[in-house]
């Protein structure tokens, strides 16, 4: 609720305080998906 600029949101399945290590295939997919919006194919450039 403090955070306005929140690009990406998800809840995962698995995972905990160390989710990198725990979950590395999860954690990969997530950051894939919350920095593809960045990309310029994404914003029509």
């Amino acid at each position: 609720q403090a955070w306005n600029r929140i690009f990406h949101w998800n809840r995962v399945e698995a995972g905990g305080h160390f989710a990198a290590f725990e979950q590395p295939a999860i954690f990969a997919r997530e950051m894939w998906t919350a920095f593809r919006a960045f990309r310029p194919e994404a914003r029509g450039q």
